[in-house]
């Protein structure tokens, strides 16, 4: 599932240009670096830390990340939990800039919470950061897909907050996100 979740994530760059968004590539999603785990809250996170990835969000490959996602990746996590151990509550994915600042949260985990998987796109770049975060849960369940509010940046408050209403995708299409 995980691959799938990243194919239908960070997919072709040069596509992803087209249609003006890029989605990084999975090889730039790593574990975190000593200093860049001081950033997250201790307590919510210590449990996990062996499956925190940090994902760099760029506009063109090669260039600086614009945005660091941090997120615990729960197909590793349920990869070594012992069958039939209790459901555990993860943090929500943080967003934060490269110098430490939190940009905000993700509603629901990245790249997976089997068995769905939120895909994201990264949009209305200016000034060299994404204007806008597209969420869509893909789920194979009898629900089906759910297109989220996107999350947009503040210049004013320097963070990304949810819209409270849904954009013009209806609900269950992720690939028109």
């Amino acid at each position: 599932m995980l691959a799938f979740a990243l194919a239908g994530i960070f997919g072709n760059a040069s596509a992803a240009m087209d249609g003006g968004l890029y989605l990084a590539d999975e090889t730039v999603c790593n574990r975190p670096t000593p200093a860049e785990m001081r950033w997250l809250d201790a307590p919510a996170w210590s449990n996990f830390v062996e499956f925190i990835r940090v994902c760099k969000v760029t506009r063109a490959k090669n260039a600086a990340p614009a945005v660091l996602l941090f997120s615990v990746w729960a197909d590793e996590l349920y990869a070594k939990t012992p069958a039939g151990s209790a459901t555990v509550a993860m943090p929500r994915p943080m967003l934060f800039s490269p110098t430490g600042r939190k940009l905000g949260e993700l509603p629901a985990n990245f790249p997976a919470d089997p068995p769905s998987e939120l895909q994201i796109a990264f949009r209305e770049w200016r000034g060299g950061m994404p204007q806008e975060i597209a969420l869509c849960i893909r789920t194979p369940t009898a629900s089906g897909d759910q297109a989220l509010p996107s999350l947009k940046y503040s210049a004013n408050l320097r963070q990304y907050r949810q819209l409270s209403v849904l954009p013009s995708t209806p609900i269950g299409d992720c690939h028109a996100r």
